[in-house]
């Protein structure tokens, strides 16, 4: 649905599928708030910003117009653990004559009438930066609230006004300027230049993962190592086919359904080994290295892994610790193929559902990495035993 040339379809990313590493370990995403979450938010708000906070109510209603006035900030300390609130983004929506009462000094910010909310499907005319508790954490959220609010509020001023020395100091480091230049201290409404990015990591193109199972996945998996490990790192043709091709898992990582990147995963007694990542150059800087890796990773789990191991070449370790993987005590040193190697390992929380041989034997039959779909040999449980061979 579009209103007045705005869609009101959520087009930003968000979620743990698009997350940021936590400055003291594990990850953090931003996801929309709902109602439920307003009495927590309004009570951080109130302990951590000032006691004299604006009703409760005030946050209720606004999140009710629009959707997209409060972003909850979640943490999750490693893979598969359950997210607690680290803080939220309060951002004040507002209509034409919201703008002018702002700039005048007029605006209740802390109980703003509902009718200088611009409503879910509408254009803001401004978006004001009501609140924000994201203790440490700015540095890696800020560009999570770009990607989460989508392209469609790029060309939409953001103001915000700082009442405390820490919250001038913020809004200064995020690149906010006075919008009066002769004001430059607290209590001075500032605006914040918007860019549009430009990078290939802001642009929303169709990202997909898939096990490979048949001969053009193995095509592709052929293309994209070969451009990366024979052309780009020049590896010989012998070291790079291992004999490992036919007895692993392949994920492969699609842009805009062209083959961009490859993981391999080898399994064994206590633990699966990810290897032989391979990303094409002109797609680095999306989202899809990141994509294999959290599909690769999952189907760990659901087989019933909980650790990981693997052996990273030394300029990707900090790649692989986004992750939760980190280098191994022993640390052997390994060099092979004319790279040095670092052995990482990463423990991961069990799977809710792991497969077992207690689960259901049609889900075990089903093709690998697609168990929450019906495959085909169960689709022929329709039939009746007929065939006595």
């Amino acid at each position: 649905m579009e209103v007045n040339g705005f869609s009101a379809v959520r087009l930003g990313l968000y979620g743990p599928d698009h997350s940021a590493p936590h400055p003291k370990g594990g990850r953090v995403w931003l996801r929309p708030a709902t109602i439920a979450d307003v009495g927590y938010l309004h009570t951080l708000t109130a302990s951590e910003i000032a006691s004299g906070v604006g009703p409760e109510r005030a946050m209720r209603d606004v999140l009710a117009r629009n959707p997209d006035a409060l972003w909850v900030i979640e943490h999750a300390a490693r893979r598969g653990a359950p997210p607690q609130i680290a803080g939220y983004y309060g951002f004040l929506p507002l209509t034409a004559d919201g703008l002018e009462g702002l700039r005048k000094a007029t605006l209740n910010r802390s109980d703003p009438p509902l009718e200088v909310i611009a409503p879910a499907g509408t254009r803001p005319a401004a978006m004001y930066v009501w609140a924000v508790v994201a203790h440490g954490l700015t540095r890696a959220v800020n560009p999570l609230t770009v990607k989460a609010l989508g392209g469609t509020y790029w060309d939409v001023p953001f103001y915000t006004l700082s009442i405390t020395p820490k919250g001038l100091n913020a809004a200064r480091r995020r690149g906010f300027v006075p919008l009066d230049s002769d004001v430059g201290d607290y209590g001075a409404l500032a605006i914040l230049p918007m860019r549009r990015p430009e990078d290939e990591s802001q642009r929303n193109h169709k990202l997909e993962t898939v096990v490979a199972s048949n001969a053009e996945h193995m095509n592709m998996i052929a293309f994209l190592r070969g451009a990366t490990f024979g052309a780009e790192q020049n590896c010989p043709y012998r070291e790079e086919y291992d004999d490992n091709d036919y007895c692993a898992t392949h994920v492969l990582g699609l842009v805009d359904d062209e083959p961009a990147a490859v993981i391999r995963i080898r399994y064994f007694g206590t633990f699966a080994k990810l290897e032989r990542l391979a990303v094409l150059t002109r797609f680095r800087k999306t989202k899809i290295k990141n994509e294999i890796m959290e599909a690769a990773i999952e189907i760990c789990r659901r087989k019933g892994y909980t650790k990981l191991y693997g052996q990273s070449q030394e300029r990707l370790v900090g790649f692989y610790a986004k992750f939760g993987f980190r280098a191994m005590q022993k640390n052997q040193k390994i060099v092979f193929s004319d790279h040095a190697y670092v052995e990482i390992e990463a423990d991961l929380a069990p799977h809710a559902e792991p497969i077992t041989v207690l689960s259901d034997p049609y889900l075990i039959i089903r093709p690998e990495g697609k168990w929450t779909s019906a495959g085909v040999l169960e689709q022929s449980a329709s039939r009746p035993a007929t065939n006595p061979y």
